[in-house]
């Protein structure tokens, strides 16, 4: 009310001078657009949805890191282990293979020492009177003797309860097979 008493003393310049000021202030105000009521409790929503979210992402992001701890832990024993074990293997291949052969030389390689996890094993072996040579380059009758060796041991590394061989020879010689066993 006092400022309708104001504008009826002031002169005309100063009502036009309102009324630009009121159409100026109807355009921002159309300019503005619609005003949305329900924008607080959007935002309300959109801020618990984003503070949801951000837990789930710290959750999964301490998951990861535990899985990532997890495996490394899991790669160092596995590399400890399988060091260890192809080492008592490969001793254990040196003195088995002259046992099955009646002499010769045998060892076992790791293709890349550096990486044991994704490392492959090379046999090399000598039979009595040959040259030392990869497994793959022996005749069918030495490869089976060598892969023998290998295999009995691995079972002088981690014994198993019981193996099974099976043998295509004759019964007669089936007694040089038990006496090599059991030097073995």
């Amino acid at each position: 009310m006092e400022q309708v008493q104001l504008l009826r003393g002031a002169g005309e310049e100063q009502i036009n001078e309102v009324k630009n000021e009121v159409l100026l202030l109807r355009e921002k105000i159309r300019k503005l657009g619609d005003v949305n009521p329900a924008a607080v409790e959007e935002y309300d929503a959109i801020v618990e949805r984003y503070n949801l979210l951000s837990t789930q992402k710290a959750d999964l992001e301490k998951a990861m890191r535990d899985l990532t701890d997890t495996v490394e832990k899991i790669n160092k024993v596995s590399r400890d282990r399988f060091e260890r074990a192809f080492g008592e293997t490969n001793e254990h291949f040196k003195r088995v293979f002259p046992v099955i052969f009646g002499g010769g030389h045998a060892t076992l390689a790791l293709t890349n020492p550096e990486d044991l996890l994704e490392t492959g094993v090379d046999i090399t072996a000598q039979p009595p009177g040959k040259k030392p040579q990869n497994i793959n380059l022996l005749s069918g009758g030495e490869k089976t003797l060598t892969a023998l060796s290998l295999l009995f041991s691995i079972f002088l590394v981690k014994p198993s309860p019981f193996c099974l061989l099976r043998s295509e020879e004759h019964t007669s010689e089936l007694q040089s097979h038990h006496d090599l066993v059991c030097r073995l």
